[in-house]
């Protein structure tokens, strides 16, 4: 409705990437097709966090491509048309992630 009805059409869209939503599988269609930005957040500390970040094939493909499990799952959320926010609070782990996600 807000789509359809707004004079100034939303750009930018953010979601937390949470599975009470259904990870917005059924809604990143409507933003690509409208042009719309997804970003997501919460997608180390929401439901998909310690469950996904530490599962066993998350940390598989972290050690094959040599970045962490963070690292993967900004990756996985760029790959399915997101831009994940991130906000590590450590001038370490900023550098980690940018590291990897140039790789």
């Amino acid at each position: 409705r807000l789509l359809k009805e707004s004079r100034i059409k939303p750009s930018i869209i953010q979601n937390r990437f949470h599975s009470n939503r259904g990870y917005d599988v059924n809604l990143r269609p409507l933003f690509k097709k409208n042009g719309m930005a997804n970003q997501m957040f919460w997608i180390l500390t929401g439901s998909a966090g310690g469950k996904v970040r530490n599962n066993d094939k998350v940390t598989a493909i972290a050690k094959r491509f040599n970045v962490s499990n963070q690292v993967v799952l900004y990756l996985f959320t760029m790959q399915i048309g997101g831009a994940p926010l991130i906000g590590p609070k450590n001038i370490n782990h900023i550098k980690e992630d940018v590291d990897g996600l140039l790789r």
